[in-house]
């Protein structure tokens, strides 16, 4: 009967570890959630980076050297859209 009742005991505790794991606030979702924020953050930072560094000697922004700067230090291509004004957006 002891034993029975220990069989009973580890899967129930077996159930509840999965749960803990993989629920909708386990631990496993939790921390991809995590990183997502983390790399986002990480994202975030790398373009204002680029952005600091596209300030010309005068220090005005230089939107040719934002494109230079995200093309080549972060691969990224730019598209930017005029405005019928003539203002970038």
């Amino acid at each position: 009967m002891i034993k029975k009742e220990n069989a009973i005991t580890l899967i129930a505790l077996a159930g509840v570890t999965i749960v803990t794991l993989t629920g909708d606030n386990g631990i496993l979702t939790r921390a991809n959630e995590a990183k997502e924020v983390t790399e986002e953050a990480g994202a975030k930072e790398k373009v204002q980076m680029e952005v600091a560094g596209s300030f010309d000697e005068h220090g005005n922004f230089a939107m040719d050297k934002l494109k230079e700067n995200l093309k080549e230090n972060l691969g990224l291509r730019t598209k930017l859209l005029q405005s019928s004004n003539g203002i970038n957006k």
